[in-house]
């Protein structure tokens, strides 16, 4: 098998995917706009061929780059970065080369959130009223009978950027000509908590790991307000959670895929807000390790290879990321916090520039069997000097 990594060196903490596929036995080939010696050698010890090109967003470098490779060492049996920003060019480049997966005819439901709404409508699940505007003045129309506060966002966007949520008509006047060079859809507001239903997928379309992130702050709140950002996985995932996700994810046709859907529990019912299909960002995917003891890496390399998960996730942690500022003075030291709860902590590191926006400059992975312990522990790490 010939396995194409599209940006295999970023994020960093992706790079297992590459490892753990070599490690399996494939045929591993690397494209990234990042000079082959300032790779880790972890990186340069799994790939058997790398192609540096200027620009990765150059659509044509990145065409030859694929097909000097696919010319040299054969068809490319696989393309894949997992990464949201690549996932439109990925899809192009199956498409041109004929690769098994995802295509540009794909694209559309799960880029855009007015046709993921369109889906997840198909599959019984509620969503919250909107729709895409042209001008301000559909905008104000729309908003008017949708009520204030409304919820603003790119129909094509990632997490809370470019997100507002506008209070009154003033509001949407101010905010309104930021909100040029893309379609924005305005959403009725929805008072509730995040939640996702997380998993992969194996060939056959058949879910073969799921997990449950439960977010105490939404992106929304931690880029405005200027916050930390914590959440967790929960060892429970709610049974009429799942069974919405089980049929989003059965509708919108993926196979061999991460997902990472997004909904707004509202009382006891939940509401279908996005679908990502890769896994979730920055050190989300580490959370979702530790708090099963496995290594999904080396589980996607098994679904690709032998279209099979071999672990047995038991899910019994309650296993939290916490994110401090570095322009905010914390009560505790880092050392502190490591020192009094060590026994908890499973990682303490530095989130990439990239990330930060959302999930802080410092993040703290750590688990425990009881919900109030986590608590406890989180309040030490966000609790500011008086």
């Amino acid at each position: 098998m010939n396995f194409l990594f599209t940006s295999p060196h970023f994020p960093e903490n992706f790079e297992p995917f590459v490892v753990r596929m070599k490690e399996k036995g494939v045929n591993v080939y690397g494209i990234g706009d990042k000079p082959y010696d300032q790779l880790s050698k972890r990186l340069k010890d799994a790939m058997d061929e790398y192609y540096l090109v200027h620009d990765m967003e150059n659509y044509d470098e990145m065409y030859k780059a694929v097909a000097y490779l696919s010319f040299k060492l054969g068809k490319m049996d696989r393309l894949e970065s997992h990464n949201e920003y690549w996932l439109a060019q990925d899809a192009k480049l199956r498409t041109d080369f004929n690769i098994w997966g995802l295509k540009t005819a794909d694209m559309a439901t799960i880029k855009y959130k007015s046709q993921m709404k369109d889906v997840f409508r198909r599959c019984r699940i509620k969503v919250a009223d909107g729709r895409v505007f042209d001008s301000l003045e559909d905008a104000l129309s729309l908003a008017k009978s949708l009520r204030y506060p409304v919820i603003v966002k790119p129909d094509n966007g990632v997490g809370g950027n470019n997100t507002y949520k506008i209070e009154d008509e003033a509001h949407l006047r101010q905010i309104f000509p930021r909100l040029t060079g893309e379609d924005y859809i305005m959403e009725a507001y929805l008072d509730g908590q995040i939640v996702t239903f997380d998993g992969l997928c194996d060939q056959d379309g058949q879910i073969v790991y799921r997990s449950h992130f439960v977010y105490d702050r939404n992106c929304l709140e931690v880029i405005d307000d200027h916050q930390e950002m914590f959440f967790r996985v929960d060892p429970d995932i709610p049974k009429k959670l799942e069974q919405k996700g089980r049929r989003a994810v059965k509708k919108f046709g993926l196979k061999e895929r991460f997902f990472h859907m997004e909904f707004m529990q509202v009382g006891n019912d939940y509401y279908g807000m996005e679908i990502n299909c890769r896994p979730p960002g920055g050190l989300c995917f580490d959370v979702l390790n530790y708090a099963n003891d496995i290594d999904l890496f080396a589980e996607y390399a098994n679904v690709v290879v032998d279209n099979h998960f071999y672990s047995k996730p038991e899910n019994k942690y309650y296993t939290y990321y916490v994110s401090r500022l570095n322009d905010v003075s914390y009560r505790y030291t880092q050392q502190e916090i490591t020192d009094k709860y060590k026994d908890y902590f499973k990682l303490v590191t530095e989130v990439p520039a990239a990330f930060s926006n959302i999930l802080g400059d410092t993040a703290f992975i750590f688990r425990t069997t009881e919900l109030d312990e986590a608590y406890v522990i989180v309040n030490k790490i966000i609790e500011v000097k008086s």
